[in-house]
């Protein structure tokens, strides 16, 4: 009985040893990694100050543009009938961007991207995984919709469609909306 008792001791003694050096070897590795991380970040930094220093956008659009701050644009669908005196009835559609009328064409593209997206898979088993890159409110006669996009993966969008059901839109069909969003703005 003595003998596995020393033999027990023995073993608990060797794995604690184990677990010492293999503790200083992770601290090491955890060191390196900080380190590295710091090192890319400097760098980072160093780009973000060239790239700053070289653009022509102020301090203020710069933090603006990385603090996110929720930049809302408001772009209007506007109709409007017209009856002559024969009594035919003419439709004109008009688009204003924050008050002010934009390209009817890069209007029609962005509002045909927004209510013509279809999910590729719908699926209650989807969960969010990131932050919303874009949120499209829409106004109609019918009430408001509200469609959020965040990045599920390399290839998707997670969307909750209109229903509720969570749904993966092509990101290539998101990057268009997005795109046509960015010329009726002007930034693109």
């Amino acid at each position: 009985m003595t003998r596995r008792v020393v033999i027990l001791e023995e073993k608990i003694e060797k794995v604690q040893i184990n677990v010492a050096e293999t503790k200083v070897k992770y601290d090491k590795a955890v060191d390196e990694l900080e380190k590295l991380l710091m090192k890319r970040k400097e760098r980072d930094n160093k780009q973000l100050l060239k790239a700053f220093s070289e653009s022509e956008k102020t301090l203020a659009e710069v933090i603006e543009f990385l603090q996110g701050n929720g930049q809302t644009n408001t772009i209007v669908r506007n109709t409007e009938e017209t009856t002559d005196e024969d009594g035919d009835t003419t439709q004109t559609i008009t688009y204003t961007w924050n008050g002010e009328e934009v390209d009817k064409t890069e209007a029609s593209t962005l509002y045909s991207s927004a209510v013509t997206m279809t999910a590729q898979s719908k699926d209650f088993a989807y969960e969010k995984t990131g932050e919303d890159e874009l949120v499209l409110v829409m106004h109609t006669d019918d009430g408001d919709y509200t469609v959020s996009f965040s990045p599920y993966d390399s290839s998707f969008y997670y969307v909750v469609d209109l229903e509720g059901v969570p749904s993966l839109v092509n990101k290539n069909n998101v990057n268009s909306l997005i795109d046509a969003y960015l010329t009726v703005i002007g930034e693109k």
